[in-house]
Formats: C-alpha cells, structure tokens, sequence
C-alpha cells in the first residue's frame, strides 16, 4: 500500500502510537509522508528545459505533501503521549528523503523542504527534539518553547486533585468547568502547553495567586521568566493576555480572595 496515491486511513505510525485502538490495518502507509520513498527513487518525469511539464510535475507533488501534511495534521492532534516520537519520527525520514533527492530532483527536494516549513511553524514544533531542531535550525527560527512551572515538592496525585484543583474549580473557585485536571497539573510539571487554562477571575488575582506560589517557595524559581509562562499558560475569562499585560497589574486587593489563594497556597507548603 506504499504506493497509493493518497492516504486514505490512519498510518501504520500513528496506530502504533495510538495505545487505544488496536492495529486493524496492517495494509496502511508507513505514515503520511512515506510517499516520497518512491518518489525519490524513480527516474525523474519531468525536463527542467519543458516550463508547463516542469510546473504540472510540482504541483502534483504540491498536492501529495499538502494532503499528505492534512493527514499528518489530523494524527498528531489525536495522539495523546507520543507526541514528540511521531513528529521526530516523521522529520527524521524527510530528512533521509531530502538527501537523497537534494541532487537528483529538486522539485522533490524543494516540496521537502517546504514541508520543513509547515512543520516549524506549526503548534506542534514544541515536540521537535534537539538534534532536529539544530538541522532545521539552518533554514528556520525556531521559537524555543516555553515550559509550565515545576513544584518543589511531589504531591500524591489524588490529594492534589481534591484539596487543590477541585477547591480552585468549585464555587466562586478561579478556574473555569472546562478546565480538566491534566491541564491545570501540567502547569507545575515543566511540560510544554497542551491546552491554555482559562482563568475566570480577574488579572489582579492571578497575578497575586502566582506572586504567592514564588514567595512561599512552592515552584521553583523560573528566572523572572514567570509572567512569560502566565501569559503562555492562561487565558484571562477566555481572552489571550499579553505578557507586557502582567508587568505593571498591581495583586487583588479583595480580602476574601487573597484569603482563599492563601489557603491554597497554605495547603502546599504545609504537604508532608
């Protein structure tokens, strides 16, 4: 099934990746890109001396590596875990593809690199490894992601779950009902954003909540990057908010808030 024209279910990747669906199409495309083996392979169909055959050639390529880059797409948003293995995965074998074709046939050459692009711009180039960030590095600026905060101390997963993420998503709590508990655990677990957490009260109390786990000493130190992380992490009543937003807020000054973020905030430096 390497050579079918268009990918047309999941990827031999992707259902090995996936731990919950069984392989049910052992006939499937390697991934979404595996493609290009034949291409590169094969005798080249088109003159560089013929415009209109040259064109029509690229364009068919064009059209295999943006549907082939759809697919991707759709996988990687239904991984969970594996993220990082598929995309690193993937970038590994266009970059075998791309030198055997960088001398041979530039149109596919070019296609690969285009996808290069595609794939460093994209939300999903947090997961791209070093070693393959370097070699892009030479064509692209990657933006260094930004990882959440990391606690100081372990805390036992269910006790975190009941006596700190329910009490800030309960009743006249900060976070919104949409806020899961993977999410808000992933901001103290230095992970890269996977889902923003919308934070329903106002900017003074975030900024008074996050002033508060610093100077307790309940996360690690992140270097004055602390706003950059807040900004990254949280939506403010389901608006983006810049960092510059965060330099000059002044904390909450309602008794009853701070009251209830010191509590929180009591309850973590207090763990045993």
């Amino acid at each position: 099934m390497e050579n079918q024209e268009y990918q047309n279910d999941y990827s031999q990747l992707y259902q090995q990746l996936k731990s919950d669906i069984l392989i049910r199409e052992i006939s499937a495309i390697q991934h979404p890109f595996s493609f290009f083996t034949l291409l590169t392979t094969e005798k080249i169909q088109y003159s560089k001396t013929d415009f209109t055959q040259s064109l029509t050639y690229q364009n068919s390529i064009l059209k295999k590596a943006n549907h082939a880059y759809d697919c991707f797409f759709l996988e990687m948003s239904f991984l969970n875990d594996k993220k990082e293995t598929y995309i690193n995965t993937i970038i590994d074998y266009l970059f075998e593809q791309y030198e055997l074709s960088k001398n041979k046939n530039i149109i596919i050459a070019q296609s690969i690199r285009h996808l290069f692009y595609k794939l460093t711009e994209s939300q999903f180039n947090i997961y791209i490894k070093n070693n393959n960030r370097y070699k892009l590095s030479k064509w692209h600026t990657l933006k260094e992601p930004i990882k959440s905060f990391v606690f100081k101390k372990v805390y036992e997963d269910k006790w975190f779950e009941m006596r700190i993420y329910d009490e800030m998503l309960g009743f006249r709590g900060f976070l919104s009902k949409g806020t899961s508990y993977k999410s808000f655990k992933a901001l103290f677990t230095g992970k890269y954003l996977e889902k923003k957490i919308n934070w329903i009260d106002n900017k003074s109390s975030l900024i008074y909540f996050i002033k508060s786990l610093i100077s307790q000493k309940v996360i690690i130190h992140p270097k004055n990057k602390h706003w950059e992380i807040v900004s990254e992490f949280f939506l403010i009543k389901g608006e983006q908010i810049a960092q510059n937003e965060l330099l000059n807020q002044k904390e909450t000054r309602d008794n009853a808030k701070r009251l209830k973020i010191d509590s929180i905030v009591d309850k973590l430096v207090n763990y045993n």
